[in-house]
């Protein structure tokens, strides 16, 4: 039986379509944010950025999913640059999938889920908090 998650493909700033399949046999992270304008979330984009390598040799490569349009990311990611990807999922799929949508705000809540191969969730860390709080979460699995 698939996973959801394998089924699903987003695209880049660059409109670059992205394939959550190729990641079948990898250990990843998926960083769920609302936006790529607000002062929070760009914190959070910044402090993935400085300990990169470090989640990278966790094993916790992340993968931050955006609910917004390619054409806001865009604007955003032509000014700031990331090692990782950061894709748009303007109707939030891969929020409600995982359950970590709010249905009464529209939008996805900040999440923080580590999966190893074939997608088994191993651990996941939902809560509007700091993006300290969520750095730390992947850094401590």
């Amino acid at each position: 039986m698939n996973n959801p998650l394998s089924n699903i493909e987003l695209r880049d700033k660059d409109g670059i379509l992205y394939k959550l399949s190729l990641l079948k046999e990898e250990s990843f992270s998926l960083i769920l944010l609302n936006s790529v304008s607000s002062l929070r979330d760009i914190s959070h984009l910044d402090l993935l950025a400085k300990h990169f390598e470090e989640l990278k040799s966790n094993k916790t490569s992340p993968i931050v999913i955006v609910s917004q349009p390619e054409s806001h990311l865009g604007k955003f990611l032509k000014k700031n640059k990331y090692s990782f990807p950061i894709l748009s999922d303007p109707s939030s799929r891969i929020s409600k999938i995982l359950d970590c949508h709010i249905k009464k705000l529209k939008t996805s809540q900040r999440a923080t889920i580590i999966f190893e191969e074939k997608y088994k969730e191993r651990d996941r860390f939902i809560f509007m908090s700091t993006p300290q709080k969520h750095l730390d979460f992947l850094l401590n699995n």
